[in-house]
């Protein structure tokens, strides 16, 4: 059965016409959202030159005194520094 199914599979092309549709359906998605999605990089670039800013303030707290600056933010149970 298997081997049957793989084969009407390749046969179809089936992978490849549902990677088609995807990809179509993305670009229209992305085309109708075009305004909104550029919005939304914006923040995250934004976010992302943050957390750069933020590992360089640590990189540089680290060869100053040799040790990482400690996370304020909390672990879960049972978590090892």
């Amino acid at each position: 059965m298997a081997t049957a199914d793989a084969a009407c599979l390749h046969e179809h092309n089936v992978v490849g016409v549902r990677y088609a549709a995807d990809h179509a359906h993305q670009q229209k998605a992305l085309a109708e959202n075009a305004a909104a999605m550029a919005e939304v990089r914006k923040v995250l670039e934004f976010k992302v030159r943050a957390a750069k800013s933020r590992s360089r303030t640590s990189d540089r707290e680290f060869k100053r005194t040799g040790a990482r600056a400690r996370s304020t933010s909390p672990r879960p149970a049972g978590a090892s520094r």
